[in-house]
């Protein structure tokens, strides 16, 4: 049975809300805002590339729906069906390159986000611990054997009564 790390999970799922919200904000700059949008999900998502891009792909889907709900809560205050059409047309396909661009950004931030781990693992001081063996010497011809040893290993004299 696969178990499932919930704070992995957690931080995947408040990355791509966040991103979401980011993403709605940010599609108005042209590529570079969903870039970065997706760029922060993945390195926040900290999983490998596949997982930073479906990250910066939810967070684009998740801000695009975010945004065409705020657009068409307010989109009936313009009057003409076939504005109306043109407008939600024009930001559908603008939108289909912001969550490319979004989940190219993910994928980007989680390979950052691994290779910094990746760096800083290498400069982190290692402690390692080692175990001290401990020998008993044998009293007959002083040749040493595990602590745990009845009998010299060499000339075979009991060593522990």
């Amino acid at each position: 049975m696969k178990m499932v790390n919930l704070r992995g999970c957690l931080r995947g799922i408040v990355g791509i809300i966040a991103g979401g919200i980011l993403y709605s904000a940010m599609i108005w700059i042209p590529i570079i805002g969903p870039f970065i949008t997706g760029f922060i999900t993945g390195y926040v998502s900290r999983g490998g590339i596949k997982r930073g891009f479906f990250a910066g792909l939810l967070s684009g889907i998740c801000g695009f729906t975010l945004l065409i709900y705020l657009i068409t809560s307010h989109l009936s205050v313009i009057s003409g069906e076939i504005i109306n059409i043109l407008v939600l047309w024009i930001i559908t396909l603008w939108n289909i390159t912001g969550i490319f661009f979004s989940a190219l950004g993910g994928a980007i931030g989680a390979m950052t986000s691994l290779s910094s781990d990746i760096f800083v693992g290498r400069w982190k001081s290692k402690t390692r611990i080692s175990r001290v063996k401990t020998y008993i010497i044998c009293p007959n011809c002083g040749s040493s054997n595990p602590e745990s040893a009845k009998t010299c290993r060499s000339c075979g004299t009991v060593l522990q009564d």
